[in-house]
Protein backbone atom coordinates (compact mmCIF):
# COMPACT_ATOMS: atom_id res chain seq x y z
CA UNK A 1 0.00 0.00 0.00
CA UNK A 2 2.73 2.45 0.91
CA UNK A 3 4.55 1.94 -2.39
CA UNK A 4 1.36 2.20 -4.44
CA UNK A 5 0.20 5.31 -2.54
CA UNK A 6 3.53 7.07 -3.09
CA UNK A 7 3.89 6.12 -6.77
CA UNK A 8 0.32 6.91 -7.86
CA UNK A 9 -0.56 10.29 -9.31
CA UNK A 10 -4.10 10.03 -7.92
CA UNK A 11 -5.68 7.73 -5.34
CA UNK A 12 -9.43 7.30 -4.84
CA UNK A 13 -10.67 6.48 -1.34
CA UNK A 14 -14.16 5.54 -0.14
CA UNK A 15 -13.97 7.54 3.10
CA UNK A 16 -12.36 10.61 4.63
CA UNK A 17 -10.64 8.32 7.13
CA UNK A 18 -9.07 6.28 4.34
CA UNK A 19 -8.09 9.50 2.57
CA UNK A 20 -6.27 10.79 5.67
CA UNK A 21 -4.48 7.45 6.05
CA UNK A 22 -3.41 7.46 2.40
CA UNK A 23 -2.11 11.03 2.77
CA UNK A 24 -0.13 9.91 5.83
CA UNK A 25 1.33 7.09 3.73
CA UNK A 26 2.54 9.60 1.14
CA UNK A 27 -0.17 9.74 -1.55
CA UNK A 28 0.13 12.93 -3.62
CA UNK A 29 -3.47 13.58 -4.60
CA UNK A 30 -6.53 11.90 -3.08
CA UNK A 31 -10.18 12.05 -4.07
CA UNK A 32 -12.77 10.79 -1.60
CA UNK A 33 -15.84 9.33 -3.30
CA UNK A 34 -18.23 7.82 -0.72
CA UNK A 35 -20.22 4.71 -1.50
CA UNK A 36 -23.75 5.44 -2.65
CA UNK A 37 -26.93 3.47 -3.14
CA UNK A 38 -29.80 3.71 -5.57
CA UNK A 39 -32.49 6.00 -4.19
CA UNK A 40 -35.73 4.55 -2.95
CA UNK A 41 -39.06 6.38 -3.21
CA UNK A 42 -39.73 8.88 -0.44
CA UNK A 43 -41.80 7.30 2.32
CA UNK A 44 -45.42 8.16 2.83
CA UNK A 45 -45.44 9.50 6.34
CA UNK A 46 -48.43 9.41 8.62
CA UNK A 47 -49.02 12.23 11.08
CA UNK A 48 -49.65 9.54 13.68
CA UNK A 49 -46.40 8.18 15.13
CA UNK A 50 -45.80 4.52 14.51
CA UNK A 51 -46.09 2.57 17.72
CA UNK A 52 -44.28 1.10 19.40
CA UNK A 53 -41.03 2.92 18.82
CA UNK A 54 -38.56 0.62 17.15
CA UNK A 55 -34.79 0.65 17.41
CA UNK A 56 -32.92 -1.13 14.64
CA UNK A 57 -29.35 -2.30 14.23
CA UNK A 58 -28.24 -3.03 10.69
CA UNK A 59 -25.18 -5.22 10.06
CA UNK A 60 -23.68 -8.68 10.34
CA UNK A 61 -23.29 -9.84 13.92
CA UNK A 62 -20.09 -11.72 13.14
CA UNK A 63 -18.33 -8.41 12.38
CA UNK A 64 -16.13 -7.36 15.31
CA UNK A 65 -17.32 -3.72 15.45
CA UNK A 66 -20.98 -4.79 15.31
CA UNK A 67 -20.52 -7.34 18.11
CA UNK A 68 -18.71 -4.89 20.42
CA UNK A 69 -21.24 -2.14 19.72
CA UNK A 70 -24.19 -4.41 20.42
CA UNK A 71 -22.66 -5.68 23.66
CA UNK A 72 -22.20 -2.06 24.78
CA UNK A 73 -25.80 -1.30 23.78
CA UNK A 74 -27.10 -4.30 25.74
CA UNK A 75 -25.03 -3.44 28.82
CA UNK A 76 -25.41 0.34 28.92
CA UNK A 77 -28.45 1.48 26.94
CA UNK A 78 -31.10 -1.24 26.71
CA UNK A 79 -31.61 -1.51 30.50
CA UNK A 80 -32.76 2.13 30.77
CA UNK A 81 -35.16 2.15 27.77
CA UNK A 82 -38.93 1.66 28.09
CA UNK A 83 -39.82 -2.02 27.93
CA UNK A 84 -42.44 -1.53 25.21
CA UNK A 85 -39.86 -0.33 22.63
CA UNK A 86 -38.97 -2.93 20.04
CA UNK A 87 -35.41 -3.84 19.10
CA UNK A 88 -34.76 -5.36 15.70
CA UNK A 89 -31.40 -6.67 14.50
CA UNK A 90 -31.17 -6.82 10.71
CA UNK A 91 -28.30 -8.77 9.21
CA UNK A 92 -26.73 -12.18 9.15
CA UNK A 93 -25.96 -13.72 12.51
CA UNK A 94 -24.19 -16.73 11.01
CA UNK A 95 -20.87 -17.19 12.80
CA UNK A 96 -21.76 -14.68 15.53
CA UNK A 97 -20.86 -15.22 19.17
CA UNK A 98 -23.49 -17.51 20.72
CA UNK A 99 -23.52 -15.50 23.98
CA UNK A 100 -24.34 -12.31 22.06
CA UNK A 101 -27.19 -14.03 20.20
CA UNK A 102 -28.51 -15.43 23.47
CA UNK A 103 -28.33 -11.99 25.17
CA UNK A 104 -30.20 -10.37 22.27
CA UNK A 105 -32.93 -13.01 22.38
CA UNK A 106 -33.26 -12.75 26.17
CA UNK A 107 -33.86 -8.99 25.93
CA UNK A 108 -36.58 -9.62 23.33
CA UNK A 109 -34.76 -8.55 20.19
CA UNK A 110 -36.09 -9.72 16.85
CA UNK A 111 -33.26 -11.22 14.78
CA UNK A 112 -34.35 -11.02 11.16
CA UNK A 113 -31.22 -12.38 9.54
CA UNK A 114 -30.24 -11.11 6.11
CA UNK A 115 -32.96 -9.05 4.42
CA UNK A 116 -32.86 -8.45 0.66
CA UNK A 117 -35.66 -5.88 0.53
CA UNK A 118 -35.05 -3.35 3.31
CA UNK A 119 -38.16 -1.39 2.29
CA UNK A 120 -40.24 -4.35 3.43
CA UNK A 121 -38.85 -4.21 6.96
CA UNK A 122 -37.68 -0.65 7.75
CA UNK A 123 -40.36 1.84 8.73
CA UNK A 124 -39.73 5.54 8.15
CA UNK A 125 -38.27 7.12 11.26
CA UNK A 126 -37.25 3.94 13.02
CA UNK A 127 -34.24 4.75 15.22
CA UNK A 128 -31.15 3.14 13.70
CA UNK A 129 -28.22 2.80 16.08
CA UNK A 130 -24.52 2.66 15.20
CA UNK A 131 -22.96 2.11 18.64
CA UNK A 132 -19.34 1.46 17.64
CA UNK A 133 -16.60 3.17 19.62
CA UNK A 134 -13.95 2.88 16.89
CA UNK A 135 -13.39 4.75 13.65
CA UNK A 136 -13.25 2.03 11.02
CA UNK A 137 -13.72 4.33 8.04
CA UNK A 138 -16.72 4.82 5.80
CA UNK A 139 -19.93 3.43 7.19
CA UNK A 140 -21.74 2.52 4.00
CA UNK A 141 -24.75 1.63 6.13
CA UNK A 142 -25.26 5.35 6.94
CA UNK A 143 -26.14 6.13 3.32
CA UNK A 144 -28.50 3.15 3.25
CA UNK A 145 -30.16 4.16 6.51
CA UNK A 146 -30.63 7.74 5.28
CA UNK A 147 -32.02 6.34 2.04
CA UNK A 148 -34.74 4.54 4.04
CA UNK A 149 -35.59 7.59 6.22
CA UNK A 150 -34.12 6.18 9.41
CA UNK A 151 -33.26 8.37 12.39
CA UNK A 152 -29.55 7.63 12.82
CA UNK A 153 -28.06 7.73 16.33
CA UNK A 154 -24.33 7.00 16.39
CA UNK A 155 -21.26 7.18 18.56
CA UNK A 156 -19.01 9.98 17.31
CA UNK A 157 -16.22 7.57 16.36
CA UNK A 158 -18.62 5.34 14.44
CA UNK A 159 -19.27 8.12 11.92
CA UNK A 160 -15.90 9.88 12.07
CA UNK A 161 -15.12 8.70 8.54
CA UNK A 162 -18.51 9.72 7.12
CA UNK A 163 -18.16 13.24 5.72
CA UNK A 164 -21.87 13.88 5.19
CA UNK A 165 -23.14 13.35 8.75
CA UNK A 166 -24.17 16.51 10.61
CA UNK A 167 -25.24 15.98 14.21
CA UNK A 168 -28.57 17.65 14.88
CA UNK A 169 -29.26 18.09 11.14
CA UNK A 170 -29.37 14.62 9.58
CA UNK A 171 -28.40 12.39 12.53
CA UNK A 172 -27.63 12.44 16.25
CA UNK A 173 -24.00 11.91 17.17
CA UNK A 174 -23.23 11.09 20.79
Amino acid sequence: EITVARRSDVVIAASATEGRELRRLGAKQIFVIPATYESVPAPSVSKIPQEPLRIVHFGQLSTHANAIGLRDYLDQVAPVLPSNWEFQVIGSFSGADAKLIDSLRKMGATLTGRVDDLAAILRPFDVAIIPYRHNTGERTKVAQLFNYSQVVVAHEKAVAGVSYTRSGENCFVL
